[in-house]
């Protein structure tokens, strides 16, 4: 019986130690969102594999230059995310101004008893239908830009 649960512990470890050198994949999604799995996926997998221990002729100094790499590209990447997201949010903002604007002109073109123009003396030129339905298509036309 003892011997029996030997036998079994020792075929568990084999299958621990197996799974353990498992290959690692590191994916990157559309939204550049980065998982690691044991298989590759869809978007950008790149393969990591294992990693060898540190080998006994590194010193202290290699080891700490090399964390101090990783540390330094890992900084540099949330940076660069930083940066996307602020630009990301700038361009959201100006869209959302922009939209308010061409609703508010298309709101004054429609609901404007005359529109006018000016001429080279500066005096007023109320348009003709012809003109202020064209001048009301350019207001949706901006509107569409803007707000779908």
């Amino acid at each position: 019986m003892l011997r029996l649960q030997r036998v079994i512990v020792l075929g568990l470890l084999l299958l621990c130690g197996a799974s353990a050198r498992g290959e690692i994949y590191k994916c990157t999604d559309a939204a550049g969102a980065v998982q690691f799995a044991d298989h590759p996926c869809t978007g950008v997998s790149t393969y990591i594999g294992r990693k060898a221990a540190p080998s006994e002729e590194q010193g202290p100094d290699e080891h700490l230059q090399k964390t101090q790499r990783l540390l330094d590209a890992m900084r540099q990447e949330r940076e660069q995310a930083e940066r996307e997201k602020a630009q990301q949010k700038a361009a959201a903002e100006k869209r959302q101004h922009e939209c308010a604007s061409a609703r508010d002109y298309l709101r004054n073109v429609t609901n404007a008893s005359n529109l006018y123009r000016l001429d080279e003396q500066g005096n007023r030129i109320i348009l003709s239908d012809e003109e202020r339905n064209s001048a009301t298509d350019d207001a949706r036309a901006r509107v569409a830009q803007w707000c779908d």
